[in-house]
């Protein structure tokens, strides 16, 4: 996971003042120090840290993907966990790991059960594995249409791509509302 990182903070990296980075410094342990004493740097450094930290954590969570991704996915409306979401979320990455093979869930309408199962899911198993398809079958063309874009739409989202854009490209052949593919050959077919 964290070389999934290293792209992103080796950019974030690059961006530091170009005056630093051609002092000439004696040795190594000279530049760590002197690199250390510098506040817009230190500042900085320690941002990359958190968001690599933060992206780490939701690549290995499902439920921390989903908090992260929320204002993505549902701008203007307070992500409120509970219980059932937790449960949700659990059972989903053992559906992931192969540890549960049938899966029913049945909770009361506006649960966000279709945000989380039908948008997010798919987007963060793709990041443990972007060769994995998916099939998304809605009694109502409408909703599949409506959940197959809002998934297209976080992992094209400013927020996606600044910690995982390495990871996968949509084939640009194949992207379309309903069907679309990455270029590692996983894809989502909504109907």
């Amino acid at each position: 996971m964290l070389q999934d990182l290293s792209t992103h903070s080796l950019r974030l990296l690059q961006e530091l003042p170009a005056s630093y980075l051609r002092q000439k410094l004696p040795d190594k342990k000279q530049r760590i120090k002197e690199f250390r004493k510098d506040p817009e740097i230190e500042a900085r450094s320690e941002e990359i840290l958190k968001e690599m930290h933060i992206y780490a954590q939701c690549a290995s969570s499902l439920r921390f993907f989903l908090e992260a991704a929320w204002p993505v996915v549902e701008p203007g409306r307070r992500f409120i966990g509970n219980w059932h979401i937790d449960a949700i979320c659990r059972h989903l990455e053992a559906v992931t790991r192969g540890e549960i093979l049938r899966l029913v869930i049945n909770v009361p309408p506006r649960s966000s059960k279709s945000t989380i199962v039908s948008v997010m899911w798919p987007v963060w198993v793709w990041l443990q594995d972007p060769t994995r398809q998916f099939i998304a079958v809605s009694n109502s063309g409408d909703l599949a249409v409506r959940d197959s874009l809002a998934s297209r739409r976080l992992i094209e989202s400013n927020w996606f791509q600044k910690g995982w854009a390495e990871k996968f490209l949509f084939t640009p052949d194949q992207n379309q509302k309903t069907r679309y593919e990455n270029n590692k050959r996983g894809r989502r077919v909504s109907y």
